[in-house]
Parts: structure tokens; C-alpha cells; sequence
């Protein structure tokens, strides 16, 4: 049974620092979370960062955000992520991001301002989350319906697309061969 003494027992239990149960919360999220300063210079790094970029958070903690980024793409940090975030508060975008080993990697990187206790903004941070797989699956399926309508208007048959007895759709040699039909009754 959950009591409010057997949850104090259990907080007393844990270690008291709230750095070190910040860092383990941080690190357990499976989003890579990266912690800027107002003018993008890295504060902190996850586990999940150091997995996704290949950047241990010794090496990478002090850099600017920009070394995330392809040369190319440094105008669209400053004027299509920085910009709005700073304009709105909080921001979304997917991104081309750049690993250690230089391989690129697309993300959806939900972004906030950090602020203090006051409301004054102190930095940035933001979450990033590998969406290869997603790009893939979904250029996967634009090609698997490519094929689909290939087959659909090439087909030797009439067919027609129906749902719950109500036509959808019918391919052109389905209208030959009704127009055929109807013109032989």
C-alpha cells in the first residue's frame, strides 16, 4: 500500500543532490537533450546524445551548437531555429544534423527557452529525435503506392475500389468496359 510516509521513506532513501537526480532523469529519457547558453554554447549533454552524435559530453560540452550542423546549414540554425525560438518561446523543426564522424542525421528537434525563477531567459535547450526510420517508412510506402497505381492504371481488368458497397474509384479500362457493356444492353 502507497502512503504518504512510505513515499517520504522513499525520498529519503534516494540521494539527496538534485544535480546528480537531474542527471540520471536526463539521462534516462531516450531523446537526445542538449542545454545551451543564450549564445548556443553548450551546457549539457545526455546519454542519449552521446549515442545519437557520437560526442562524449567531455568533448562536447563548451562547443557551439553549430558544430551540429553542415556548413550550409548554418544560416537555417540562426534565421529558421534560433530566430523563432527566441521570437516565440518554443519552436519545431526537422533538421539535417551533422555526427562526429560526419554523418548526417535527420531529427525533430523540439525546442524552449530556459528561463530562471524570475522569467529571465538564460539559455536554450531541446530534444532531438532520430527520425531516419520515419523517412525511410514513408518513402517506402510512397513507392509501394507508386507501384500500386502503376499496377492500377496498367492492369489488363477492369477494377474498381470499393468501400462498404460505395465506389471509390475506378481505373480507365473498368470505364471501356462499362461504356462497352452499357452500349451492348
Amino acid at each position: 500500500m502507497c502512503t504518504k510516509g512510505n513515499l517520504r521513506k522513499k525520498n529519503e532513501s534516494m540521494p539527496s543532490s538534485k544535480k546528480w537526480f537531474n542527471e540520471q532523469l536526463l539521462n534516462q529519457i531516450q531523446d537526445a537533450i542538449i542545454s545551451t547558453d543564450l549564445e548556443g554554447n553548450i551546457l549539457s549533454w545526455n546519454k542519449r546524445s552521446e549515442n545519437l552524435f557520437g560526442y562524449k559530453s567531455s568533448e562536447i560540452i563548451g562547443e557551439h551548437i553549430s558544430i551540429l550542423y553542415l556548413d550550409e546549414d548554418r544560416d537555417l540554425l540562426v534565421n529558421e531555429i534560433i530566430k523563432p525560438l527566441k521570437e516565440k518561446g518554443l519552436h519545431q523543426k526537422i533538421v539535417r544534423l551533422v555526427k562526429k564522424n560526419k554523418e548526417t542525421v535527420f531529427v525533430r528537434l523540439l525546442l524552449s527557452m530556459l528561463k530562471d525563477k524570475n522569467g529571465k531567459e538564460i539559455g536554450m535547450i531541446g530534444s532531438s529525435i532520430d527520425i531516419i526510420k520515419e523517412i525511410e517508412t514513408k518513402k517506402d510506402l510512397m513507392e509501394s503506392e507508386e507501384r500500386l497505381s502503376t499496377f492500377y492504371k496498367a492492369a489488363f481488368e477492369g477494377i474498381a475500389i470499393t468501400r462498404k458497397g460505395i465506389v471509390l474509384d475506378v481505373n480507365q479500362k473498368f470505364l471501356v468496359r462499362e461504356s462497352i457493356s452499357a452500349c451492348l444492353i
